[in-house]
């Protein structure tokens, strides 16, 4: 229950009238305070006479509540009344002969000098028909006020211990927080209006244990949350004040608080939060479904590349194409569709050979052979062309901030697919320095600039609206790069609605088998690996698809990767899966076991890799979030991390190598890879070693509880020169959470924050 500052001269002596209490949503019935805050009841003004257990029980009344007995009137038969609520500053009175005098009530005093006596009869039914009542004060006082902001329009108050405070509110035309009605008590109520900047607000709640936690809704739609430390026990008739509650509330991310990364003893909150938790299929909050089988084959000699693609395109979606355990030897490449799962009886048991000796599909376009291709093959152009609707970003917007304003929000709905658009500027490139990396030996440097498209730095993140407030656009995902006009005002960015020209594949699978590739015998090379490199490349590719999954498969002897994620891979899981045994030779562009080329909101987990070079990496532009979780390389002949040219928001989440662990200016390695990644995040990590830049401008990197030698960002270690230091935490020591993908997700599960269910 609220009141606001009145002015005490405007009021007059308050009349109830009990006669006739029941009048259920008869809107002249005035429940509590009246509309204009400054006279709250008239003569003639009737209560209502609640029939709920609205505020307490009679084992609650106390001997200093006051008792009085008085008749209702033309009460219906077949309703008995529970409550009388009275909430005024003077005494109440019926001029029929029955007094109701509330002088003797306890009141509550704001320092404007407003009486906010707040009063609850338990109605007792006596012998002779008539009611007996005791009155008894029920409220206590928070007050608050702004400080920092003007155009706040709601504040909403909850009880994290689930106590409940009071009903629901609204604010007068006067701008006066005032109770509108009484519910079932609730431990979350909420003020609605236009509060001032410096003026004192007001909020009467009910005695008992609150740990307070308040929310401020602004105009545009950004979302502020304080919460109390601990837990206060208010008792009745109490005054908590609690001033300038904007100078310390901080911005949530749509439902979820705004709380960095969770801190323990070893104090390890760092300053962006980005959440990693809605990645994966159906961001994470269910397991892809074991679909029935629709179609079986049968091992048989021969090759099977068109029956099982029949099958494939045969079977309805829903349904998997089942292969019983045995070998099935591919020549061709098999294509997954919507819906379809490709399922084995186990790995070792259900076994796809890669059959043939050439690298490429075509020896004339030197395209690489993939085993299992789940979608359409796009590029970058295809991306930007399905760009339209165009809404420039107005306001700067924070790493983890998972809304935009935009000057044009009336193209945009919830459940759209959107595109946030960066320009990667020329004033932005120098301010990176990546504009003067040295040339190489091989001559191969290509200075990153804005107009060379093989160099360009514009970057696009896809995005699913969640909801849009006035200007505000609420996305499903985080932002994972800055967006701001410090190299000019273009760099806020674009929103753009996706036209729907990249058809995407869904819903489909592959399980439970192992993919191999034919090699031959050729030679060894000095760690008594094969170097063949006429066979088949990778083993599953991901193109343009959405809402997938590839499980429990193990690929060997590929030269490239067990899981290459391309342009338009996003929402793909990646689990329990091997890389083991890769055949080529040790050089670039070889052995990345679980490549996130160009996939964003993708999760990676419990996979392994042995004997590769890049055991989990990321590619050039690659778009987050993105989630390495618990995934573990062993005899590693390269580095762990971003491999180039600015992948955004990627965590790498209790991940194990016996080699290096990497996030860094790779400056003038191949065609100028410079900055691998911003705004990475290495937790609970291991490692034989460990470096951790951060760029010179744009963001961060970060380090916490990883174990590892770590080394200086210097020539000799064959790092490349002085670069800034990435932030570390906790270096040699775990820290709690174990994982932070698992409870950032178990964060969101708890607070009912789920996506498919809730808000798409």
């Amino acid at each position: 229950m609220s009141c606001a500052g009145v002015d005490e001269s405007n009021h007059q002596s308050t009349v109830i009238n009990v006669v006739a209490g029941y009048q259920e949503n008869d809107p002249d019935t005035k429940t509590l305070f009246a509309d204009g805050g400054a006279i709250l009841w008239t003569a003639g003004d009737v209560i209502k006479v609640l029939a709920d257990d609205v505020c307490m029980t009679s084992s609650e009344c106390t001997d200093d509540a006051m008792s009085y007995d008085f008749t209702v009137n033309g009460w219906p038969a077949d309703k008995e009344p529970l409550y009388a609520v009275y909430c005024g500053d003077y005494s109440p009175r019926y001029d029929g002969g029955l007094y109701l005098w509330l002088d003797d009530a306890q009141e509550v005093r704001c320092e404007n000098s407003l009486h906010a006596n707040v009063a609850v009869g338990i109605l007792t039914k006596k012998d002779d028909g008539s009611y007996k009542t005791q009155m008894k004060n029920v409220c206590a006082v928070l007050r608050f006020r702004f400080a920092k902001y003007d155009d706040i329009r709601s504040v909403v108050i909850d009880d994290l211990n689930g106590n409940p405070l009071a009903g629901e509110f609204r604010v007068d035309a006067k701008e006066n927080p005032l109770v509108n009605k009484v519910l079932d008590p609730k431990e979350s109520v909420s003020i609605s209006g236009a509060f001032q900047k410096g003026k004192y607000y007001c909020a009467c709640i009910l005695p008992g244990e609150h740990l307070f936690r308040i929310t401020l809704i602004r105009q545009n739609g950004e979302r502020l949350q304080a919460s109390l430390s601990e837990p206060a026990r208010i008792e009745r008739n109490q005054y908590v004040p609690i001033y300038d509650i904007d100078n310390f509330a901080k911005t949530i991310l749509d439902g979820v608080e705004n709380e960095g990364f969770k801190e323990n003893t070893n104090s390890l909150l760092l300053g962006e939060y980005i959440d990693f938790s809605r990645v994966g299929y159906h961001w994470g909050e269910e397991e892809p479904l074991y679909v029935p089988v629709g179609t079986t084959l049968e091992p048989s000699s021969g090759d099977r590349t068109s029956d099982i693609q029949n099958a494939i395109n045969n079977t309805s979606s829903g349904h998997a194409v089942l292969l019983k355990e045995g070998t099935y030897n591919v020549s061709g490449q098999l294509v997954m569709k919507s819906g379809v799962v490709l399922r084995g009886e186990g790995e070792g048991k259900t076994v796809i050979v890669a059959t043939g000796t050439s690298r490429y599909v075509d020896p004339d376009s030197k395209e690489d052979r993939v085993l299992i291709s789940i979608g359409n093959v796009i590029d970058y152009k295809d991306v930007e062309n399905d760009c339209i609707s165009p809404s420039r970003i107005i306001t700067d917007a924070a790493v983890g901030q998972m809304y935009v304003e935009v000057a044009d929000p009336s193209n945009f709905k919830a459940g759209d697919k959107v595109v946030v658009c960066r320009p990667g500027t020329d004033a932005w490139i120098s301010a990176l320095k990546m504009d003067e990396i040295p040339q190489n030996d091989a001559g191969s440097v290509i200075q990153w600039n804005e107009k060379n498209y093989d160099a360009k730095y514009t970057m696009y993140w896809s995005r699913r609206v969640v909801r849009v407030s006035g200007s505000m656009i609420y996305l499903d995902n985080p932002l994972v790069m800055e967006l701001t006009d410090d190299y000019g005002e273009e760099n806020r960015g674009i929103l753009y609605k996706e036209k729907g020209n990249v058809a995407r594949v869904s819903e489909c699978g592959i399980e439970n088998m192992t993919l191999r590739s034919e090699y031959a015998f050729k030679e060894y090379d000095i760690y008594a690996n094969h170097v063949d490199e006429d066979h088949c490349w990778t083993a599953i590719q991901v193109n343009a698809a959405e809402h997938c999954w590839i499980r429990n498969v193990t690929a060997l002897h590929f030269g490239y990767c067990m899981v290459n994620l391309w342009y338009g891979a996003r929402y793909i899981t990646v689990s329990d899966c091997s890389s083991k045994d890769p055949v080529s030779e040790l050089k670039g562009s070889r052995r990345y076991a679980f490549h996130n080329y160009k996939g964003e909101m993708c999760l990676f987990t419990g996979c392994t890799a042995d004997k590769d070079r890049h055991g989990c990496i990321t590619g050039v532009r690659t778009p987050g979030p993105n989630v390495y979780h618990d995934c573990h390389m062993t005899n590693s002949f390269s580095d762990m991390g971003p491999h180039q040219k600015w992948a955004t928001g990627i965590l790498y989440d209790g991940c194990t190598t016996d080699g290096l662990l990497a996030v860094q200016d790779r400056d003038n390695y191949g065609t100028g890879q410079g900055w691998a990644g911003v705004n990475f995040v290495l937790w609970n990590c291991e490692a034989a070693s460990i470096v951790c830049q951060s760029p010179w401008v744009s963001g961060h990197n970060w380090c916490v509880g990883c174990i590892g030698e770590k080394l200086p960002s210097s020539r000799e270690y064959g790092l490349y020169g002085q670069r800034p230091d990435g932030i570390w935490k906790s270096h040699g020591t775990k820290v709690s959470p174990r994982s932070m993908y698992e409870y950032q997700l178990q964060h969101r599960s708890q607070n009912g924050i789920m996506l498919k269910t809730k808000l798409l």
